[in-house]
């Protein structure tokens, strides 16, 4: 017999701390995907990129920016889907591109982990 899954609907969430250029601190919240919000990113990446590969494992895709088409906001359109300023509300993709590239290269690493986007996270899930 197969055992029974279980999960919880509550959406993953982690707090952003982002310290202004004059010391202000914003609480803010980096959050997990809903459905809608997996689904427009899947969107974005895919009119953007050419995927490949028969074999299902991930170790044989192969992906390529289509022609024409370069990475300007593909950091931001992730972010903008995901985090949240102290009102709750998301940030914008322009407001996003203001910050400066290291906090983008942090803020995107952890977003793709909590919405389950790397290779060791989807790996993970495999295995549960």
């Amino acid at each position: 017999m197969i055992g029974t899954l279980e999960f919880s609907l509550k959406l993953k969430s982690r707090p952003v701390v982002l310290t202004e250029v004059d010391g202000t601190k914003s609480n803010c919240t980096l959050c997990e995907f809903d459905g809608e919000g997996r689904d427009a990113w899947f969107d974005f990446v895919q009119s953007r990129m050419n995927v490949s590969g028969t074999t299902g494992k991930s170790e044989d895709v192969k992906v390529e920016i289509k022609e024409g088409r370069d990475m300007k906001g593909f950091q931001a359109k992730l972010l903008s889907l995901c985090l949240r300023n102290p009102d709750g509300n998301l940030f914008t993709e322009d407001v996003i591109q203001k910050f400066p590239s290291t906090v983008l290269t942090g803020l995107f690493g952890a977003a793709q982990k909590i919405n389950g986007l790397t290779l060791e996270e989807q790996e993970e899930a495999k295995n549960e």
